[in-house]
């Protein structure tokens, strides 16, 4: 089984970070059974956070930076398959 989670950071234009200001959006969906469902969450969640619906909100818990940095990152969380 696979978690979906984004680490979201400000950033300058030219994509500096500021690396105290980043923090961890979780995936509530999850778990998924194989990396490659993992992999479509994750980049769902990173468009989320830089084009849709997490835009505003992310941008707020960041004060409005100049740019928002989100990495999404899948992690295996165990080996067990629910039937």
């Amino acid at each position: 089984m696979f978690h979906a989670y984004v680490i979201v950071c400000a950033a300058t234009l030219s994509f500096q970070i500021y690396t105290d200001s980043c923090f961890v959006l979780n995936d509530s969906w999850g778990p998924y059974r194989t990396t490659e469902n993992c992999d479509i969450r994750r980049k769902q969640l990173v468009d989320d956070v830089l084009n849709g619906i997490l835009q505003d909100t992310v941008s707020m818990m960041l004060m409005y930076p100049e740019q928002i940095y989100a990495e999404g990152i899948c992690t295996k969380i165990s080996n067990d398959v629910e039937s």
